[in-house]
């Protein structure tokens, strides 16, 4: 659009965010660490249940009358 977009830093991280974002979760995913999740149901009408990568949230920071789209199984 013609202009630099204006970054701010995370509060637990050294890294650069864009300053308008709705959201921003900050964390981390522990090497060689899987934990079972689950069961959940999704739209095929199947409850499955999986080990996954957990992740660590360490931060989370939003800006003002934040939007969050969302989608639950049908």
């Amino acid at each position: 659009m013609g202009e630099s977009v204006e970054v701010v830093r995370c509060e637990t991280i050294n890294v650069l965010v864009p300053a308008g974002a709705e959201m921003i979760i900050e964390g981390e995913i522990p090497a060689n660490t899987l934990e079972d999740e689950g069961p959940w149901g999704d739209f095929t009408k199947y409850h499955q249940s999986a080990p996954r990568h957990p992740v660590r949230i360490k931060a989370i920071t939003h800006r003002k009358d934040v939007i969050i789209q969302d989608m639950g199984p049908g």
